[in-house]
């Protein structure tokens, strides 16, 4: 199953380590050369918030090599709810020269099953940024009041963290700057800048507040914890057989599913009707049939599945062998778009089975096929995915916002229609 807030392959999204670390270097000085930030040794921590709690931290540290270069360290603590503790620390290291080309980048990921990656990448695989790249966030504090300015992630969209944001000034007095602004992968964000330019709150959407703190905070949560699992009493026998399913949501996440292929929500947003995409296939040429079986068996024979791999990129899940439904899903869509599919990641709810009695965070791909939406589920070995899936929205900002919701919420059954009804 795929695991609970995503993260950075799956956080990457909402929180990519690096993108995000010079996000909170940016504006830091006035200087035109950006490395004089990196001029005295330096420290920062910011605590981690998921809907109200303190769920993680980060941890930046800056300075000078002994050559003098410009090196900076970053170490990222999460409690992923339903998930685990996720922790990844990561050195940049940069030219002495201006632009301060980076030259290597070492990062260490433990995910919440336990896995351990380590990668060392060198800067022309990661097209070269350098510290130029900071101007855009540093100006925000200089725009004027409505004035909107956009600012580049430091490395490459398949990096996960290299998603533009256009940002817009909201408002400026004696306490600083605040800016509301939409990445790339259309998440809404939020930032807040001191008087000096420092930057001081980060928020994604209504659940993720990131906050500079004087001391290191206290964290929930532990090393283990239980799966999302929305429990259901009803038993459902070979899903695949299930044409449509109508189904409320009791509690906060009520509302926050979107309609979207093969799913309608009512007006209330509580009650969701899943319709069978199964059939959809139906109207598949053999040829792209054939194609889409191989593309999944190809997938299927170059990683196994384990719940909660989570490596950090597709070279490291290539290298591992190991992937959660999520890298089955991503490791697809790569694979599809460079045969000249349109193929997308979703994410969503699915069926578990009946030995968990529920439904369960998970990941496939939709693919557009002469103008029709095709899900498939590399994970489940299904072309034509089953109809007991609850895909969630788009936006990132509000997947993270509905799993936070869906764990203090409930699912009931109301209706279900299988194929030979």
């Amino acid at each position: 199953m795929y695991s609970a807030v995503i993260p950075t392959a799956r956080l990457a999204p909402l929180l990519a380590l690096s993108g995000l670390a010079l996000l909170l270097l940016a504006a830091c000085s006035e200087s035109p050369d950006p490395a004089r930030i990196f001029d005295e040794a330096s420290q920062r921590l910011y605590v981690i918030e998921l809907d109200g709690e303190a769920a993680g931290m980060v941890e930046e540290r800056r300075g000078r090599s002994r050559n003098g270069a410009p090196r900076m360290d970053t170490r990222v603590e999460i409690h992923l709810p339903g998930s685990g503790w996720l922790l990844r620390e990561e050195r940049l290291q940069f030219a002495v020269e201006p632009p301060h080309v980076l030259l290597q980048r070492t990062r260490f990921t433990r995910t919440p099953a336990g896995i351990e990656h380590h990668e060392v990448t060198r800067g022309e695989a990661l097209g070269s940024p350098d510290l130029e790249m900071l101007d855009g966030t540093r100006a925000l504090a200089t725009v004027p009041v409505g004035g909107r300015i956009e600012q580049q992630g430091m490395f490459g969209a398949d990096e996960g963290s290299g998603m533009a944001t256009a940002w817009q000034v909201e408002s400026r007095d004696q306490d600083g700057t605040h800016a509301l602004g939409q990445r790339s992968d259309g998440a809404r964000v939020g930032l807040w800048l001191a008087s000096d330019g420092t930057p001081e709150r980060y928020v994604i959407g209504d659940s993720f507040v990131l906050r500079r703190v004087d001391d290191r905070p206290t964290l929930i949560g532990g090393q283990n914890s239980r799966q999302l699992l929305l429990a259901v009493p009803e038993r459902l026998g070979d899903s695949a057989a299930i044409r449509g399913m109508t189904l409320r949501l009791h509690g906060p996440a009520a509302g926050l599913f979107q309609s979207g292929p093969g799913l309608t929500t009512n007006e209330e947003g509580n009650d969701l009707l899943v319709t069978n995409r199964l059939g959809a296939g139906s109207w598949l040429e053999p040829r792209q049939r054939s194609e889409l079986e191989q593309l999944v068996a190809e997938v299927r024979r170059r990683i196994r599945y384990h719940p909660g791999a989570a490596p950090p990129s597709l070279d490291a899940l290539l290298a591992d062998g190991r992937g959660d439904c999520y890298e089955f899903a991503a490791l697809f869509s790569a694979m599809a778009q460079a045969a000249g599919y349109d193929s997308r990641v979703v994410t969503g709810l699915a069926w578990a089975g009946d030995d968990m009695g529920g439904f369960a965070p998970h990941a496939w791909n939709e693919i557009r096929i002469n103008g029709r939406w095709l899900s498939v589920d590399p994970t489940w070995n299904q072309v034509g995915a089953d109809a007991t899936r609850l895909r969630f929205p788009d936006d990132p900002a509000q997947q993270l916002d509905l799993q936070i919701a869906l764990t203090r919420s409930t699912l009931e059954i109301v209706a279900i229609t299988f194929r030979d009804e």
